[in-house]
């Protein structure tokens, strides 16, 4: 029957002139004749009415054809639907079916496809919830489960992003093939980029690629025309304005890419908090990553790090120094990068001199550090219980003696800011009291030794961007219990620094107590007046809230007035 059909085929191909077919179907072909084409069809026709089993031909992506090809697999499918037990089953986009007869001149398409498709059948829509859980379905047979709900995380934190993904992949072909692509990507960064990207922010990318190549490769080689730095330290990438405005609703055209395109880069590149996303592609630091074969030349590697931690008498600032400062650091540089594989060490895989190393090297890093980054991680290494609990205090003793040194050469808030998370971890574990007294020395010493520098006046500390308030505020440790509703209250404040503030500026009192006492309104009655309780409450209140916020409690509030204040005569006193 086979021999029957292939001269069939070779008639029909002969009065379609499909000449890129000719070759296949001659190979097909036992012999050849110039018998009438009805004459084959009618044979094959009396053989399957013989066979008992409907034959179902499936054509499928009949949409993915140019008007020609289209054209021509219609009228072969219209030369043999009428032969029994033979049903062919075609799938198709019939919104671009319809165009594509129309550029062949059919004027009335609908009524074309009716003669040749006896039943259409149109398939439900694919609801966004079910390509979505396909998408993370195909993920976990090809990546790691972390990598998957790292995806899931950042894909249902955005209504908007989730509606974006399912207007960009729009049927289960496209999940697939997305999903099997950024498999790939994943696995390929992750062993040649260290772990040193967001697997999030490359999600995202990957889906740009996906959706426009083009664009994503104007991402990689044209980043001044689509982005600007915001102003500030970390020299974050912000989309242009200029750029933005080719997508609002009366501009004529977006000549780089579509709107869906164009709704995921503005929420990878979105303006907000990116606290915790030290590697997130929207740092200028760590763009050029995102679309690099590994990591940059002068990037710290794993057996760099090894180097200054297993060396002996190693000049960790000297090192440093060397790194950092021999070119532009803005373009040379990449502290996080170290950042990122100092805290990747195992504290309960640390030994006591790996520990001291580690604690070194992050103290001579602090002079490079931006945005409390190094500290951040200094608090990885001191406060996990497992480093507090280590020998009954022995390593807090070690990160103390190594603090103490580096105190000789810095001071500040940033200071006041560890130590005071170390003290209000080891406070109340009995083994630990030495180092208790130990860290509040610490913090006056870092207290008197920044005021003794920098000559502070005492009123300065009602103003969150003086460095007084900022190191005070940073000394506080604030007690809290939770109430029968489940809030969280505070209960008091400890000040770690306070005798030492108030001791200091016995000899260096301020006259402002005037501008001091009109900030908490304490001048607005008069104690004497019968009607105080009546006259300007809410003032009052208002006054008694910041006397809280910032001293905890009116005595307090008093004793720094009294003790640091002094009035016009220059008394020792402030009488007001």
């Amino acid at each position: 029957m086979s021999g029957t059909i292939a001269k069939y085929a070779r008639q029909l191909l002969s009065i379609n002139r499909m000449d890129p077919w000719l070759a296949l179907f001659r190979s097909l072909a036992v012999w050849y004749s110039e018998e009438d084409s009805n004459v084959f069809k009618s044979k094959i026709a009396d053989k399957l009415k013989d066979i008992e089993s409907k034959i179902v031909v499936a054509i499928d992506d009949i949409d993915r054809l140019d008007s020609n090809e289209l054209f021509e697999v219609l009228r072969l499918i219209r030369n043999t639907d009428n032969l029994p037990n033979l049903i062919f089953l075609v799938t198709y986009d019939k919104d671009y079916v319809i165009k594509q007869l129309k550029n062949k001149g059919i004027s009335n398409p609908d009524l074309y496809l009716e003669k040749i498709i006896n039943v259409e059948v149109m398939l439900p829509k694919v609801m966004g919830y079910e390509l979505i859980s396909m998408l993370y379905s195909d993920l976990e047979k090809m990546v790691d489960e972390n990598v998957v709900l790292s995806i899931m995380n950042t894909v249902g934190k955005n209504k908007k992003g989730t509606r974006t993904i399912v207007a960009i992949l729009t049927n289960y072909r496209e999940i697939e093939r997305f999903a099997k692509q950024l498999a790939v990507h994943v696995a390929y960064a992750q062993e040649n980029l260290k772990n040193e990207i967001s697997i999030q922010d490359l999600f995202w990318l990957e889906l740009i690629r996906y959706a426009d190549f083009n664009f994503y490769m104007r991402l990689s080689k044209y980043v001044d025309t689509i982005f600007q730095l915001s102003k500030g330290d970390k020299k974050q990438l912000i989309l242009d304005d200029t750029f933005k405005k080719q997508f609002e609703p009366d501009y004529a055209d977006t000549p780089y890419t579509s709107k869906k395109v164009f709704e995921v880069l503005n929420y990878l590149f979105r303006e907000e908090d990116r606290e915790g996303q030290s590697l997130s592609i929207v740092y200028i630091n760590n763009y050029s990553r995102y679309f690099s074969l590994g990591l940059e030349k002068r990037k710290f590697y794993k057996f760099d790090l090894d180097k200054l931690l297993n060396g002996e008498d190693v000049d960790y600032d000297a090192v440093l120094r060397s790194f950092f400062e021999n070119e532009k650091a803005e373009d040379n540089y990449d502290l996080n990068s170290l950042l990122f594989l100092i805290s990747n060490n195992d504290n309960a895989e640390l030994d006591l001199s790996l520990y001291q190393r580690i604690i070194r090297l992050l103290c001579a890093l602090f002079k490079y550090e931006k945005d409390n980054e190094v500290h951040r991680i200094l608090y990885h290494f001191v406060c996990d219980e497992e480093i507090i609990r280590k020998d009954n205090g022995k390593w807090t003793k070690l990160f103390l003696a190594n603090y103490k040194e580096f105190l000789s050469e810095y001071c500040g808030y940033n200071v006041a800011y560890i130590l005071r998370n170390v003290y209000d971890t080891i406070k109340d574990i009995k083994e630990q009291n030495d180092n208790i007294t130990k860290v509040k020395q610490l913090m006056s010493d870092n207290f008197l030794k920044w005021a003794e520098k920098e000559k502070p006046d005492a009123i300065q500390i009602i103003y969150p961007n003086s460095m007084l308030y900022k190191i005070y505020n940073k000394s506080n440790i604030k007690y809290h219990y939770v109430d029968k509703f489940g809030n969280y209250m505070y209960s008091d404040i400890e000040c770690l620094i306070w005798n030492s503030i108030l001791d200091y500026f016995k000899d260096h009192r301020s006259t402002k107590y005037k501008e001091f006492d009109e900030y908490f309104n304490y001048d607005i009655t008069d104690e004497d007046d019968p009607f105080t309780d009546m006259i300007r409450q809410e003032e009052i209140d208002s006054a008694n809230k910041k006397v809280e916020d910032i001293f905890g409690s009116d005595s307090k509030f008093k004793q720094y007035r009294d003790n640091c204040f002094a009035d016009k005569a220059g008394s020792k006193v402030c009488k007001h």
